[in-house]
């Protein structure tokens, strides 16, 4: 537009004319039907149909209207030059607001949510619901992450929008992340002793012996007796620690499509399980000095026996075995 009002001018043309003002009024049609034609594409997708899902891959839609969007903020971008000083440039915050924010709420979350409405009555559900919520909100943040210095850096509103797709990937990892760790502290037998000691003193703010002292309430509970502990953790505990690194990362590799996410969560529940086995014991053998010999039959791996078993300190897997995203 600027340069057919530069070459009207040129001719003589008042830049109040109407030729001129017809041209302004197409300008603003054409970034109308933009806006139109990813709305149009959204609302075809319907909440309710789950056709294209499966298990933990993100919908098919999903990923066909990304590649709609990237493709024009490539274009936007080899071309931003002449549109970033326009009052009204094509992309703004206003626009984003109608091709990113609405389609992740409106259809993707409730698509998700319609998928698996049984997430919160079973942790299996739930963890196929989280997996998709991973997957798909790490597929729209990784394509879009080429942009977030550009298209998403254009005023504060931009730059609010690859915030929330961030932050919901985020809020999703912890949530897998507090699921995994109950399931391994439940199969390990360990979660009741896990839930009692951290309503005392949160056992990841440990420093050193003198807050053993902390859980010395804890003698007077019936639970705390070591025939009682022997007989809900020892046999859990033996028959599931050799497999559960196995366990835990065969499903997430599985499922998950970043291996970096699926080892980021496995790291972090290993290191937070190791670390309550070992304050566990060390606080045992604190409230039970004279009893050492039967807390180390109940809870029988050594300290580098257990880190050994969960990977602690190991290679991390997913160099390994696949290429990082």
């Amino acid at each position: 537009l600027e340069l057919y009002q530069l070459m009207f001018e040129r001719k003589g043309i008042s830049l109040q004319s109407s030729l001129v003002s017809s041209l302004e009024v197409l300008e603003e049609i054409s970034k109308g039907k933009i806006t139109e034609y990813f709305t149009k594409v959204i609302n075809k997708v319907s909440p309710t149909d789950n056709k294209s899902m499966n298990d933990s891959m993100p919908p098919e839609w999903l990923s066909d209207y990304i590649n709609k969007l990237v493709e024009l903020f490539e274009a936007y971008d080899r071309g931003n030059v002449s549109d970033s000083d326009e009052e009204k440039p094509i992309i703004s915050g206003s626009f984003l607001s109608k091709v990113v924010e609405e389609p992740i709420q409106a259809k993707l979350i409730k698509m998700i949510q319609n998928e698996f409405p049984l997430a919160r009555k079973s942790d299996e559900t739930r963890y196929l619901l989280l997996t998709m919520q991973i997957n798909c909100f790490d597929l729209v943040k990784s394509r879009f992450s080429p942009f977030a210095t550009t298209i998403f850096a254009l005023d504060e509103e931009s730059s609010r929008f690859f915030k929330i797709i961030d932050d919901k990937l985020k809020e999703f990892i912890n949530r897998m992340l507090e699921l995994q760790e109950k399931l391994l502290f439940q199969n390990t037998g360990m979660g009741l002793y896990y839930n009692l000691f951290n309503m005392i003193f949160p056992v990841s703010s440990i420093q050193d012996e003198l807050d053993y002292d902390m859980y010395l309430s804890l003698m007077d509970n019936p639970l705390m007796k070591l025939d009682t502990i022997k007989s809900k953790v020892h046999d859990p505990l033996n028959e599931y620690l050799p497999q559960a690194l196995n366990d835990l990362q065969g499903n997430l590799l599985f499922r998950l499509t970043s291996p970096i996410i699926a080892d980021e969560i496995s790291e972090t529940c290993f290191k937070n399980l190791s670390q309550f086995y070992i304050n566990f014991r060390r606080i045992l053998v604190h409230l039970y000095p004279d009893r050492k010999e039967d807390i180390e039959d109940i809870l029988n791996f050594s300290e580098e026996e257990f880190e050994t078993l969960v990977g602690i300190g190991a290679v991390s897997y997913t160099h390994l075995t696949l290429p990082t995203n």
